[in-house]
């Protein structure tokens, strides 16, 4: 009888590198399905496949979470996946900020990182990928890690509290990969991860501008920049992403609104805006974060009232969520727009009520309606 592709232990042990590093991320699964892969293995979890291409140059580094996912999984096709790993693709999955590939004779999961993760393992050897500097580390079981920097924030070490402290928004400039083999690979995972790290550059370090640098926090400064149609934003890297959502959420909705003016308009390294109006340190003075999260409206940080926004589902938060609004069908992407104002004596609910309405504005520009 022939050995089946990947028996449990094996795919059991194939898992293990890949679940540590998503562990360490928080990270919810999320399919990906396309024609060639195999439909059973997303079921009720998976979500539609989307082809995300490099910005190009440093902003690769500045993408969110699920579309840096999409970008590394869609890299191949279903086929050259299946070439690659040495037979028929059994599950792909788009993570945050990761893909995990699953074929029977090898599996493999890839991530962008801001931090040197190879550095840290035992016996890291330096090697050459395509003529670029790599430390590569032999795994149990024939498995290996390969870690390749493909712009200046992989080369250094970066520190998050420059770009204001949040992991999605410090650049993630180092290819970080992991093989583990199954039952009697046709090549080994070293070189496989070899092979594919240099398809892999090849589309992230397509030429481009390169990324601004942060001001006090990682604020930067706001120019308009029109959102694209059809819900866009979610692909944009974060500085021209705050800007696309601050330059949709306009002087007049802001005015008609909450009844204040525009003060200013500020962007984050990590691609939110907030607008602010009022006057400030005096009672009714308003702040509004508008952000694009990677994330389910099934999930954690939604748990209120299902409601509709704009013709969208949306679903109401807490008063650090705001109200979240699914910008597209099968993509785990969402709008939330969340009020702050200092000395307001209006009731959390009336509050979830002006942020429903300035998302009823925000959304069909986003989506190209308005």
């Amino acid at each position: 009888m022939e050995e089946p592709l990947m028996t449990n232990a094996r795919r059991t042990g194939a898992l293990l590198l890949a679940t540590a590093a998503l562990l360490a991320g928080c990270t919810t699964v999320r399919g990906v399905a396309e024609a060639g892969d195999p439909v059973e293995g997303y079921d009720k979890r998976g979500s539609a496949a989307r082809k995300v291409s490099s910005p190009g140059g440093e902003l690769v580094s500045l993408l969110n979470p699920e579309p840096t996912a999409q970008l590394l999984c869609g890299t191949l096709s279903a086929q050259e996946w299946s070439e690659l790993l040495g037979g028929p693709v059994q599950s792909r999955w788009a993570q945050r900020g990761g893909c995990l590939v699953e074929g029977g004779r090898q599996t493999v999961y890839l991530s962008l990182s801001w931090q040197q993760p190879c550095k840290t393992l035992a016996n890291p050897q330096q090697v050459d990928v395509g003529g670029r500097p790599a430390t590569s580390v032999a795994a149990g079981g024939g498995g290996e890690v390969l870690c390749v920097p493909f712009n200046q924030f992989g080369e250094q070490e970066l520190e998050k509290r420059k770009y204001g402290d949040s992991e999605d928004a410090v650049p993630k400039g180092t290819l970080h990969m992991t093989a583990t083999p199954g039952s009697n690979p046709p090549k080994s995972s070293k070189q496989v991860l070899h092979e594919l790290a240099q398809k892999l550059l090849a589309e992230l370090t397509k030429p481009g501008p390169a990324a601004p640098a942060p001001g006090e926090k990682g604020a930067l400064p706001y120019t308009p920049f029109p959102p694209p149609p059809a819900a866009g934003v979610v692909d944009l890297p974060h500085p021209q992403r705050a800007a696309a959502l601050c330059t949709a959420a306009t002087d007049e909705m802001f005015q008609s609104i909450l009844g204040v003016p525009v003060r200013e308009r500020q962007l984050t390294y990590g691609g939110d805006c907030t607008i602010s109006g009022g006057e400030p340190f005096k009672g009714g003075a308003h702040t509004v974060w508008i952000q694009v999260l990677s994330t389910k409206l099934e999930g954690s940080l939604y748990n209120g009232a299902e409601i509709s926004v704009a013709g969208r589902p949306a679903k109401v938060g807490s008063v650090l969520s705001g109200t979240g609004v699914l910008l597209r069908d099968n993509m785990d992407n969402l709008l939330a727009v969340r009020l702050m104002a200092l000395g307001d004596n209006r009731t959390d609910e009336a509050r979830r009520g002006l942020e429903k309405a300035l998302a009823e504005q925000i959304v069909p520009k986003l989506l190209g309606a308005d």
